[in-house]
């Protein structure tokens, strides 16, 4: 599902400027991020960086090496609680960041992420039973 009123920006590479984020802080209305969880994961990154957040998308966009180190420090928050926004800031940050340990540590925190809902979403019959010792 896409935004209609998404606009690609050729200047950012991202289409999305500081203009787009509400009060909260969100690109997204909350009933559309919780309809959208866990179908994200099945997005490619790209679609899924839409739906960073203000503050992430400030930090990234901003490159400053401080907030980037403490961004970089903070990765391993956003899979503590799973949610689209917490995908969203991960791809954001693994495509856009200027960082490449940031964008790496993303990646990796980004796939244990996808790994986390879809297993959590598989249907039982599918996990075959351990072998019993």
């Amino acid at each position: 599902m896409s935004n209609p009123d998404f606009k690609y920006n050729s200047l950012t590479g991202h289409g999305i400027t500081s203009q787009d984020f509400d009060e909260c802080g969100l690109r997204w209305p909350s009933n559309h991020l919780d309809l959208m969880f866990p179908n994200i994961i099945f997005q490619s990154t790209h679609d899924q960086a839409k739906y960073v957040d203000q503050v992430c998308f400030e930090i990234v966009t901003k490159n400053d090496e401080v907030e980037i180190e403490i961004l970089r420090d903070n990765l391993a928050k956003q899979t503590k609680r799973i949610n689209a926004t917490s995908i969203g800031n991960l791809a954001f940050i693994a495509i856009y960041c200027q960082d490449h340990r940031a964008k790496e540590m993303a990646f990796e925190a980004l796939a244990y992420c996808i790994g986390q809902v879809a297993a959590s979403i598989m249907p039982r019959q599918f996990i075959k039973p351990t072998a019993q010792a």
